[in-house]
C-alpha cells in the first residue's frame, strides 16, 4: 500500500516514524496485534513527538500481551512504566505487567504488581481488578488461605463488583478444600444467584 511504499522511499528520520507509526496505529485499530507489536517495535523512541511517546510504547506493550508473547510484553510496559511514571495509565500497565508475570510462571513479580495497585492506587478502577488477579493467581497455585482472603478483601471492598459471583463461589470453594463445608455453603449460594448461568451447576 501508499503507506508501505512511502516507508521505502523515505529518507526524513522524523518522516519515516510518523509514518510507522500511522502504520501501527492502523494495524492495532484492525485489531491486527501480532503486526501492530512489530511495528510499534520498530519505531525510534527519540523520533516521536514527546506528546505520542508514551501512547506507542503502551501500545506495544498491550499488543504484544494480546499475542501471548508474556515475557516480551513484560519488557515492554517495564519499560513504560519507566520512562512515564506520571501517565494515568501506570494501574493499568500495572496489572497488565503482573497478568504477563503470572503467564510467563513468575508469580511472586505478579503479586508485586497488583499490590502496587492495590496499595498505591486506590482510587484507580484496576485497584479492583488487581484484587481479582492476585486471588486467580493464588487459587492456581492452590494457595487456598490466601485466595480466599484475596477474594474476602474483594467483596468487602467492592460489594457491588461485576465479579462478586466469581469471588463468593471461590471463597467457597476455599472453605470447601478445608473441610469447612457448612461454612462453604452460603458462598456457593450467593454464587448461584448473582450468576446461575456459569456457577448454578458447578456450585
Amino acid at each position: 500500500n501508499s503507506l508501505n511504499e512511502f516507508l521505502l522511499e523515505a529518507k526524513d528520520a522524523s518522516e519515516i516514524a510518523q509514518a510507522r507509526l500511522l502504520k501501527a496505529e492502523t494495524q492495532f485499530a484492525a485489531g491486527q496485534y501480532a503486526e501492530a507489536a512489530v511495528t510499534y517495535g520498530s519505531l525510534v523512541p527519540g523520533s516521536l513527538p514527546d506528546a505520542l511517546r508514551a501512547d506507542a510504547a503502551y501500545k506495544h506493550a498491550w499488543s504484544l500481551a494480546r499475542t501471548g508473547r508474556a515475557q516480551e510484553s513484560v519488557v515492554a510496559y517495564s519499560d513504560f512504566i519507566e520512562r512515564f511514571p506520571r501517565d494515568e495509565r501506570i494501574p493499568k500497565a500495572l496489572v497488565a505487567r503482573g497478568m504477563a508475570h503470572a503467564e510467563a510462571g513468575a508469580s511472586d513479580a505478579a503479586f508485586r504488581d497488583f499490590d502496587r495497585v492495590i496499595q498505591s492506587h486506590p482510587d484507580s478502577k484496576e485497584r479492583e481488578l488487581a484484587m481479582l488477579q492476585k486471588g486467580l493467581v493464588h487459587g492456581s497455585k492452590r494457595e487456598y488461605d490466601q485466595m480466599r482472603a484475596d477474594f474476602e478483601a474483594l467483596v468487602k471492598a467492592y460489594p457491588e463488583s461485576t465479579a462478586r459471583a466469581q469471588a463468593e463461589f471461590w471463597i467457597g470453594y476455599a472453605k470447601f478444600e478445608q473441610k469447612d463445608y457448612e461454612g462453604s455453603l452460603p458462598h456457593f449460594e450467593t454464587a448461584r444467584k448473582l450468576d446461575a448461568q456459569t456457577y448454578g451447576d458447578r456450585a
